[in-house]
């Protein structure tokens, strides 16, 4: 099969959610496919092709828009009818550069990677055509606003959430197969449109590379992972500090917070005016912060779609304790192999319970890794997207 690829982001390195799926994507089907990749990537980065050369027979680098002038951008978009981000990806070179591989290259079906490639999809109509938002992006930004506590940015975001849903509803129909990781954002996608054929496909974990390590444990201490500039990682642990942290070093003084994951805005890296609080930036590998910490906490409460975080330690054997909210798309069991909280007393009762039980700690991690193990491999998610595409392409010759 030869597929033509068109990425919102390149995918390497997988640091994030976004470039994670997509650099595993490449992986698992090049060993049987062909693969094309069209890439979107920020203005005149430097990116390393190398890396991801043998997955793909060629591939193309597509500079985004600048993005000068944002505000004034922003606020001309309440005027218009298309969700803001779109412009950053309107690119009249990514058109072309579409339209000639398309020529050329004999190929089987188009992949579309992320939502803001949806907007070329007239291109590539002829086509049997992938959509691959992975997430609703009308769940995501309807969660988002309603935690949001800056008025102006409130509304903002409540008016994006309004045009995701139109443009959701109006454009993912136009695709033969449209796929996302779990069954919240199906629903969400079906109550928008149900002429969308949506797959569900949930992400992997690579339990080979994230797996307990032996190092020696930091005890007592929690860990949180992610990229510090997100809404949700923002979000997440600011409220984590404020609302319940406090309250697990009352019962336990001399605990650590490791609070691990590139760009931390400035109020992350304040937390830190607290001794007990450590924050690191950008580390070349996470597992041997997540492997010597004593629970992993996950107090997110936005967002949309499967945390990869969750996945990366609950492989590497770590007992996590979240709220229920950010574990929906997950088949996993309070007590079991997690702790579900869905408050912030529940929180910090979590906390301190999985710190005071050695037993109930090490039950929890065991049977997380063995979850993941058996339900999280990218190789089962990599058959199922193979099996969309196959219908896709038979759905178009009807």
């Amino acid at each position: 099969m030869k597929i033509l690829m068109i990425s919102e982001n390149f995918p390497y390195p997988p640091s994030d959610g976004a470039r994670l799926k997509v650099y595993h994507m490449l992986r698992g089907l090049s060993k049987k496919h062909e693969i094309t990749l069209l890439s979107f990537v920020d203005g005149n980065s430097k990116v390393d092709v190398d890396k991801i050369k043998s997955f793909c027979e060629h591939i193309e680098l597509i500079p985004k828009n600048p993005r000068r002038f944002l505000l004034l951008k922003a606020a001309l978009n309440l005027f218009e009818s298309k969700p803001f981000s779109l412009k950053t990806f309107n690119s009249k070179k990514m058109r072309e550069r579409i339209g000639k591989n398309l020529i050329q290259g004999n190929f089987d079906i188009v992949h579309l990677d992320m939502a803001n490639t949806a907007q070329f999809c007239e291109l590539v109509a002829y086509m049997p055509t992938f959509m691959a938002p992975h997430d609703s992006i009308t769940l995501n930004l309807k969660r988002r606003y309603k935690l949001e506590r800056n008025l102006f940015r409130k509304v903002y975001q409540y008016i994006q959430w309004k045009k995701w849903r139109r443009y959701e509803a109006e454009m993912y129909p136009k695709f033969d197969k449209c796929f996302v990781v779990s069954d919240a954002d199906k629903q969400v996608l079906l109550s928008l449109n149900p002429g969308i054929d949506v797959v569900v496909a949930p992400n992997g974990v690579d339990t080979d590379f994230f797996k307990p390590m032996g190092l020696k444990p930091d005890y007592p201490s929690l860990i949180f992972t992610g990229s510090m500039s997100s809404f949700q990682s923002y979000d997440a642990i600011t409220y984590f500090y404020k609302n319940i942290y406090g309250n697990i070093k009352e019962k336990v003084p001399n605990i650590k917070l490791y609070v691990v994951g590139k760009d931390p805005p400035q109020a992350i890296r304040d937390l830190t005016q607290d001794k007990s609080v450590i924050v690191t930036g950008f580390v070349d590998d996470i597992r041997p912060f997540i492997d010597k910490s004593t629970v992993y906490v996950c107090p997110i409460r936005s967002g949309s779609g499967i945390k990869n975080r969750l996945l990366e330690a609950m492989a590497m054997r770590k007992p996590i304790v979240a709220f229920a909210k950010s574990c929906e798309a997950l088949n996993v069991t309070h007590m079991e192999n997690i702790f579900l909280a869905n408050n912030s007393q529940e929180f910090t009762n979590g906390v301190v319970s999985l710190l005071d039980d050695q037993s109930l700690r090490e039950k929890i991690a065991n049977n997380a890794r063995e979850l993941v193990k058996r339900e999280y491999s990218w190789e089962r998610t990599i058959n199922i997207i193979k099996k969309a595409y196959k219908e896709a392409i038979k759905k178009k010759d009807l």
